[in-house]
């Protein structure tokens, strides 16, 4: 494993996210630059996924909170939260979506939406991007035009915590603690159906295209939540899935029809069921070795279909979860290091366990390059693992 440093690091720098284009044979990591004394700058380095090599680095203003590719015209997509108010704790100002081109880091248009945009869902059939809002509604922007396709009404999408698009059913579906499921046409993003839950939400979502699932993780006040396997052309309940703990995250292997949910129970203990997105069965729970906390970050799952290997990001233990948020290094009370569990797609038994640094957040598989790539949002880094020699 071979460990990059993303620029200068200190407690006033943090990963943002970490993106691949296969075609152009690049791996884009974004990070924000703080400083007390001047306004928060984003930094994009794009790294060759073969040589490993640093290729250039792309600066703009803002304080960054999402990266995407659309891999058919190698467009980079960038969100950036709008201005915070006195406290810190809250965006006022105006988010806005920004297109570059990905091998030249020209800007090509920047659209204004909501005040912190923080999760983007790419259509390339469609020239389409679903783009969430912590606070505010969903937007559908067309890709090429930088042109808002539609604003989602706050009353169906309201505080989307993620959206993923089901290509060959033309549906996409969002998920947000306060207004549950919203199945929208792809096309349009006019609601289809909405799916509300009372005494529980939905935290995590993937879709299966072979199988036409929406595969949905639900969390209830009880610690005992489920998964809700949705058809994927109309949004309706399939099946449901009681879990003996809460889920934290989910990945799907489409060839198999399987999702690997990571769940949490009461004692703290991590577990991963392993279910058929077709019929709901759980065909297998595997335990998962104690060591570090639960999943962190919005990329903490990955799947080599190749090799057969599911990837999971796990933290380090924190000393206060208060400071989850903080930027400065000094207050985020990690004590311990963070971890790699490697599963077995088939089997489900673990093949490999490795220490990593302190809040490693994102993963993501090029397939056809051998490599894996994880950025650590605490320690600033980018490490490279060759995936044949796991």
């Amino acid at each position: 494993m071979r460990t990059i440093p993303l620029g200068q690091r200190g407690m006033d720098q943090a990963v943002v996210g970490v993106a691949l284009d296969k075609g152009l044979g690049q791996v884009f990591v974004a990070s924000n630059d703080y400083t007390h004394d001047a306004a928060v700058t984003t930094r994009i380095d794009a790294f060759d996924v073969c040589s490993d090599s640093l290729l250039y680095t792309y600066r703009l203003a803002g304080e960054s909170t999402r990266l995407g590719v659309d891999e058919t015209t190698s467009h980079l997509l960038v969100t950036f939260a709008g201005a915070s108010d006195v406290t810190g704790k809250y965006y006022t100002g105006l988010g806005r979506l920004a297109v570059l081109d990905a091998v030249t880091g020209r800007v090509l248009h920047v659209t204004t939406l909501g005040h912190y945009p923080s999760t983007i869902a790419v259509d390339t059939q469609r020239r389409r991007a679903f783009i969430c809002d912590d606070s505010g509604p969903l937007h559908l922007v067309d890709i090429d035009s930088g042109r808002i396709v539609r604003v989602v009404a706050a009353s169906d999408a309201q505080g989307c915590k993620d959206v993923s698009v089901a290509t060959a059913t033309a549906r996409a579906f969002a998920i947000s603690p306060e207004r549950g499921v919203s199945v929208m046409d792809a096309r349009s993003g006019v609601v289809t159906l909405s799916r509300d839950y009372d005494l529980s939400y939905p935290i995590a979502l993937a879709i299966d295209t072979p199988h036409r699932r929406a595969v949905v993780a639900i969390r209830t006040e009880s610690s005992c939540g489920g998964v809700d396997l949705l058809d994927a052309a109309t949004g309706l309940l399939v099946h449901t899935v009681s879990l003996a703990g809460d889920p934290v995250d989910l990945a799907v292997d489409e060839r198999v029809g399987r999702a690997f949910v990571v769940s949490l129970d009461a004692a703290g203990h991590d577990a991963v069921p392993i279910l058929s997105t077709t019929t709901g069965t759980v065909v297998k729970t595997v335990r998962i070795p104690p060591g570090s906390s639960s999943p962190r970050g919005d990329q903490a799952m990955a799947l080599d279909a190749h090799n057969n290997h599911l990837f999971i990001l796990f933290a380090g233990h924190k000393t206060d979860d208060t400071a989850t948020f903080s930027n400065d290094k000094s207050k985020r009370g990690f004590t311990g290091p963070g971890h790699l569990v490697v599963l077995d797609a088939r089997s489900g038994v673990v093949r490999r366990i490795m220490t990593l640094s302190h809040e490693p957040s994102g993963v993501i598989i090029d397939e056809q390059a051998a490599r894996a790539f994880i950025v650590d949002s605490y320690d600033r880094t980018l490490s490279i693992l060759d995936t044949t020699r796991l």
